[in-house]
């Protein structure tokens, strides 16, 4: 089975985690934004299950050449292993429709998350494996989804239709969505995205229940660096 792990993740650059910036400074979160980068670049070393093939893409905004990208991406992504996709135009509904339009190309599933993600369930995704051609979907404490899986057969642009995106109604109409074409669903945690100051503490206790040691290690080492 070819799977397809799209990860979405603004370029590195001055004014990234705007939030996260505003009550710090714009060096201090483009420092915690590379942490992140870090931490999807461990979490895709995972190896696939027998019979299963991965390919890695990272679609960034806002829009740049790919080449650039690669550059500024350098060294968090470094692996050439690594598709950098520029996202498109429209709300995240309509950027989603893209990429699934593109991926299922060439892949019969696809994993979707976000870079502000730091902690996604254990086995996120030998899980979604397992339940295929179910979805599995992780919720985002803020509203949302942390991470969702869907098959290649499963897919049509209804499933990204009449979703009040960027609102706390927004898992509640993507779940909808994906029911009323007939998909199955099976939700798997929550996890909290990295926007403010605050939502350190929480990150940092999913980080330990999920047994992250490596990425804890690597939060006190960006954090010294900001000294």
């Amino acid at each position: 089975m070819r799977i397809a792990r799209v990860v979405f993740a603004p370029l590195p650059r001055q004014g990234v985690l705007p939030e996260l910036a505003a009550q710090t400074t714009e060096g201090s979160a483009l420092l915690f934004y590379r942490w992140l980068l870090r931490i999807q670049r461990r979490a895709l070393r995972e190896r696939p299950a027998p019979g299963t093939h991965y390919t890695d893409f990272i679609y960034y905004s806002p829009k740049e050449n790919r080449l650039a990208a690669r550059a500024a991406f350098y060294p968090e992504l470094h692996s050439l292993g690594f598709n950098f996709r520029a996202e498109g135009a429209g709300d995240t509904g309509a950027r989603l429709d893209q990429v699934c339009a593109k991926v299922f190309k060439r892949h019969d599933m696809a994993f979707f998350w976000d870079v502000s993600f730091a902690a996604l369930p254990q086995d996120i995704f030998l899980q979604a494996l397992a339940l295929y051609p179910q979805s599995v979907v992780t919720l985002s404490r803020s509203g949302g989804c942390a991470f969702f899986s869907l098959a290649k057969k499963n897919y049509t642009p209804e499933i990204f239709s009449r979703v009040r995106w960027g609102t706390q109604f927004a898992v509640r109409d993507q779940i909808k969505a994906f029911q009323k074409v007939g998909i199955a669903i099976t939700i798997a945690g929550s996890a909290t995205p990295l926007r403010r100051v605050q939502d350190f503490v929480r990150i940092l206790r999913e980080l330990e229940e999920r047994k992250r040691d490596d990425d804890l290690v690597d939060f006190i080492e960006t954090v010294k660096g900001l000294e």
